[in-house]
Order: C-alpha cells, then structure tokens, then sequence
C-alpha cells in the first residue's frame, strides 16, 4: 500500500471511523489500539550513544559569559566522559519513560579582550527526565505519541584563566593614560570654575582686607577642589572609563579599581599640582614651578596607575572559577514513527519546556533511521539537538549541545 493511501486511511479512520479502499480491497485502519496486543505490558530499555558538542555563552561567578564552541565532530577530543539509559513500561495506549543522561567534557574558549591567553571550560552535565506518554494514532505505518513531563537538568561549570602578561600590561598603560588624561581635563574645568569664582571673591574684597584674607579665600579652593574634584568625580570618571573597555577587562578591572589607594593617592597629588598651578598663577605667584609639578604629577599619577591596574587585574583574575546550578524544566512534547519497509523506520521526537519555571527556555529535538532486526531487538541512528537558556544568580547558560545520536533498544 503506498503511503499517500495509507496516511488518507490513517486519518480518515481516526477522524471519522469509515473504511478506505484500494484496487478493489477493502483495509480497515485503526485509528487507536482498540484491542489489547498480545502482551498488555511491555518493557523496553535503551542505551544511547551521545556524540554531542557544544555551541554558546557558558558564565560563571558573574564574570562575563565565554563563548564556547566545541564541535560534535570533535568530540573525541573534548569528551572526558559520557553515559546514559532509557527505560519505558508500556500498557497499550500509556507508556512512562524514564531517561538519564551524564556527558562531561572539557576544551577552550574565547578569550575575550586583551588580558588574557586562554579560557579552559569544563562542563558537567546531568539530565534526568520522566515523561507520560499517550498513543493517539497507530497502524500498520507507524504511530504517534503526545508527551508531557518534567527534565531535572545539573549543569557544574569551570573556568581556568590564564594571564596574558603583555597584554596585562598594555591594557594597563592605555587605561592609565585615558583615566589620567580624562581626569586632567575634568580637574582642569573644576579648578578652573572654582578659582575664577575666588578671585571674583578676591576682587570684591575693600583694599585694606588684608592677605589673610585672601589666603583663606584661596584655601577653600583647594580644599573644596580636592575634596569634590577628586575623591567624588576624578573617581566617578576612572569607572566611567573603565565602563568603555571589552566586558572581560571590564570586569575584572572594576572589582579592585573602586577601592585603590594608590590611584585615589595619585589623583590627589595631580589635583593638588593643578590647584597650585591655576591659584598661582591667578595671583602672579610662581606660575612655573607650579606647572613643572602638575606635569610631574600627571607623569607620576600614569605610573602609579598603571601599577595599580596591573595589580587589579592580577588579583582580580583567579587561576579557577566554579559554580553549579540544578533547575527543573517542565515540557511538552511528541514522538512518532513512520515505517518504510517491515524493517526500516524513520522516527522523531521534539518537545519544548522550560516557560520560565527552570529555564528560559529549553528545546529537545531528535530525528533519525532505525532498523528493526527482530521483534524484540531494534537500533536507531540520527541527530539529537538539546539547547537551554539559563541564568541566575551570577551563573549563565545559553547553548546548545547538539551531534549525532546511535541507540540500542530491546523489549522485554
């Protein structure tokens, strides 16, 4: 019977129970089991065979994700380990499915910005899923499932960083010289605006109110441009900066760089130099001894800087980040089979869960060619693809492990 008059009689006989007929024959499909099959229970175990890879973001410890991308082709030489097992009991139309999954593999990943040498990544990951299924077509030419259930998924993760120390280094100059350039320009317009504001007060003043005076107006410039300039906006500017940097450098700068010493140090020593030039020199005082020491200071703030940010970044940078997440997905789903020949069978599956519960989203697919070599004894070859979008709590998880897929399975 070919398979056009076959799937008309499969529908025809579920949707509206009537008989369908060819060359003069008369078949009557079943659109469900109506009678009980020679066993009412059945046992059916199998083993897969997962070559999967991996493709996506992976982030730990609320660093920024690494891409990973580890081919399926290349499996052999990132998998460490693997198992996995499926157990279905079957009662006509009902079947409860069992499934458990362990694949640990380990390789490199991106590295992003210009610290760093290389990002290793070992994944461990653990599925276990039960499923109800429900039978609502079958015939000669195969049948059709309708799945829910739920995938408890652990996913451990680490990352191992290594040191890229040249490039340490460069990221540490050029970051010291855009924070002390941009704060000199910040500093500049501060002291600018607050000694154009004291010598008006200067100005203002009778003739005979004395030096004293005078100086105590020029005090509280340099105090309130020290005090404002520096420890409120020269800082606010170093992070700003620090802002415009690739997200790994980002990162790992912006933990220690809030509460350095030494560039706080550094900054009031410029600002200091700053004031002293712009003060003098609206005073006729000894403008460029004033300047020559600004300068100085903006050559010492760029070393001490780049010192500081160096040390930063290697403090920051931990040789190993670890962390560990177990989450449960709900899904729903199908299954089904369509047989071309007594022996040969094509057979698919897809489900799709997570809706927020666990994951983002999750999305389970498998398509493939089976043989069936005897009545107890089948074998299936195809293509399995398994992504989920997951984060929480500082750990990220949005990629797909995906490959070709070969089961054993044998009825009890």
């Amino acid at each position: 019977m070919k398979t056009t008059t076959l799937l008309c009689a499969l529908f025809a006989g579920f949707l509206s129970g009537i008989e369908c007929t060819r060359a003069g024959q008369t078949q009557e499909m079943l659109p469900v089991i109506e009678s009980p099959p020679e066993k009412d229970w059945a046992l059916i175990l199998s083993v897969p065979m997962w070559a999967a890879g991996l493709n996506g973001d992976v982030g730990v410890g609320g660093f920024e994700p690494v891409g990973v991308d580890l081919p399926f082709y290349k499996i052999f030489d990132h998998l460490d380990m693997t198992a996995a097992a499926t157990v279905e009991l079957r009662h006509r139309r009902w079947g409860l499915i069992f499934d458990g999954l362990y694949l640990k593999m380990s390789g490199s990943g991106d590295t992003p910005g210009g610290v760093l040498s290389s990002v290793d990544v070992q994944l461990e990951q653990v599925l276990a899923e039960v499923a109800l299924a429900y039978r609502v077509l079958e015939g000669e030419q195969g049948y059709l499932d309708l799945l829910a259930g739920a995938r408890y998924v652990y996913l451990g993760t680490e990352l191992n960083f290594q040191l890229d120390s040249g490039g340490v280094r460069r990221v540490s100059n050029d970051l010291s010289n855009r924070i002390v350039d941009g704060t000199v320009g910040r500093i500049q317009a501060g002291v600018r605006e607050a000694v154009e504001r004291a010598q008006a007060q200067i100005d203002a003043l009778p003739p005979d109110a004395g030096d004293a005076r005078r100086e105590a107006i020029r005090s509280e410039v340099r105090s309130r441009v020290l005090q404002k300039a520096v420890e409120e906006r020269a800082l606010r500017e170093i992070i700003r900066t620090v802002g415009d940097l690739t997200p790994v450098e980002r990162e790992l700068i912006r933990r220690k760089v809030e509460q350095s010493k030494e560039i706080l140090a550094a900054n009031r020593a410029l600002a200091r130099a700053m004031v002293e030039e712009k003060v003098a020199s609206s005073v006729g005082a000894a403008a460029g001894k004033a300047r020559a020491r600004a300068a100085q200071a903006v050559d010492t703030a760029k070393k001490q800087l780049s010192k500081a940010i160096e040390k930063s970044i290697r403090d920051a940078v931990p040789e190993r980040v670890s962390q560990s997440k177990s989450w449960v997905d709900p899904f729903v789903g199908f299954r089904g089979r369509l047989h071309l020949t007594e022996s040969l069978y094509l057979s698919a599956r897809g489900d799709i869960g997570g809706f927020g519960v666990g994951s983002d989203l999750a999305v389970n697919a498998f398509a493939g060619i089976g043989c069936q070599w005897s009545r107890r004894f089948s074998t299936d070859l195809g293509y399995r693809y398994l992504s989920m979008d997951y984060q929480k709590g500082g750990f990220q998880y949005d990629a797909s492990t995906a490959g070709v897929f070969f089961g054993v399975n044998y009825e009890f």
